[in-house]
């Protein structure tokens, strides 16, 4: 299954969005020039050994840069366990563990597990209101 090379692009794109990154803030973490950079998200051409520098950066699978889900995903899907440590209203996701996450939501628990612990408790309290405001409005 040969990749598209626009698909690719945009998954660089959109991972480094996901991680917070900019162009410039990427390029000096992988040790290039941003110009490089840039046209590596324009084009979709990084070598083998910058797709993993890349995945490791954004901790993905470089699958997910290749062919836009991660092989073992689609072989056998896994179920996320629920984080009992949830609070108030999310506990929604703690009582439904059927619940099957996007590529999305999948980065953000990433991001969040490497959080210190009084940041997790300042997203968590966030969320709860920007939930509790739509539920409020909805």
């Amino acid at each position: 299954m040969k990749p598209e090379i626009k698909s690719i692009n945009k998954r660089i794109s959109t991972y480094r969005k996901l991680a917070g990154y900019t162009q410039q803030t990427a390029a000096e973490a992988l040790g290039i020039k941003k110009s490089t950079y840039a046209r590596m998200e324009l084009h979709g051409n990084p070598t083998p050994d910058m797709l993993v520098r890349l995945a490791k950066l954004y901790n993905v699978s470089v699958n997910l840069f290749l062919y836009g889900v991660d092989k073992s995903e689609k072989e056998e899907p896994k179920k996320p366990k629920p984080d009992v440590r949830l609070k108030d209203d999310i506990r929604i996701f703690a009582e439904n563990p059927d619940i099957v996450l996007s590529t999305n939501e999948k980065n953000l628990v990433k991001v969040y597990r490497e959080l210190p612990k009084k940041d997790k408790d300042e997203v968590l309290s966030f969320i709860n209101s920007l939930y509790k405001n739509a539920k409020g409005n909805g």
